[in-house]
C-alpha cells in the first residue's frame, strides 16, 4: 500500500513528527491539548513496551498493573485515552497517582 503513493522504501523513511500527526485532528481547542496527549500517551506506552522487552515477553503479554505518576492536566489527557492505553498495552489495571513529570511503574501479568 506505502507504494502506491510513495517511492521510497517504508524502511527508509522516518517516523511522522507530532506535529504531522496531529495536523488532521479537527476538535474544539477547548476540549484537550492533543499534542500533550500524543506526548504523554507516547511516554506512558514507550514504559510499558520497555518493560516488557526488559522481560524478554512478548508485546502482546498482559500487564497486571501500571501505575502512572503525572501532574493532573496530563493525568486528564490520559483519562480521555484510558481505554486506547489499556488495549494497547494489553493493561489489566491502570491506576495514576500525583507527581511532577511522567513516571510509569509496571507489573506483568504472570506468563502462562
Amino acid at each position: 500500500v506505502w507504494s502506491w503513493w510513495h517511492d521510497s522504501s517504508v524502511h527508509a523513511s522516518s517516523w511522522p513528527t507530532n506535529a504531522e500527526c496531529l495536523a488532521n485532528v479537527t476538535v474544539e481547542a477547548s476540549s484537550y491539548d492533543a499534542a500533550l496527549m500524543l506526548e504523554t500517551v507516547s511516554a506512558v506506552l514507550a514504559e510499558v513496551r520497555r518493560a516488557k522487552t526488559e522481560a524478554k515477553v512478548s508485546q502482546r503479554a498482559k500487564v497486571a498493573s501500571a501505575t502512572v505518576t503525572c501532574d493532573s492536566t496530563r493525568r486528564s489527557t490520559l483519562e480521555l485515552a484510558r481505554t486506547d492505553l489499556v488495549n494497547a498495552g494489553n493493561i489489566i489495571s491502570l491506576d495514576f497517582s500525583e507527581g511532577d513529570g511522567v513516571a510509569v511503574s509496571v507489573t506483568l501479568a504472570e506468563q502462562t
